[in-house]
């Protein structure tokens, strides 16, 4: 039995179970959910790049094109993150 459904096995009668992920689907045979913090996690280090390190190393940048390189390597980051993981438990299921 799945961690998720020990959980929710445990739970009170009339009680609601809070949902902190969204179910994407499965890829491979592996379900996929997203965490709702990902969207803050994504915003803050976004916002770290386009405001802290990009203007002091590469100054002739305008604010746009400072958060766009945030933001799209804010992606990349979390979608390597997520190959890698989604490898390890490709890996485990074999």
């Amino acid at each position: 039995m799945r961690a998720y459904d020990k959980a929710k096995k445990g739970m009170q009668p009339g009680k609601q179970a809070i949902v902190m992920s969204l179910n994407i689907g499965r890829i491979i045979g592996i379900p996929v959910r997203i965490h709702y913090t990902l969207w803050l996690v994504l915003l803050l280090i976004s916002w770290s790049l386009a405001d802290g390190y990009l203007p002091q190393n590469y100054s002739g940048l305008d604010l746009a094109t400072r958060w766009a390189i945030g933001i799209v390597s804010a992606i990349i980051l979390f979608v390597s993150v997520f190959l890698h993981e989604l490898s390890h438990s490709y890996i485990a299921k074999k």
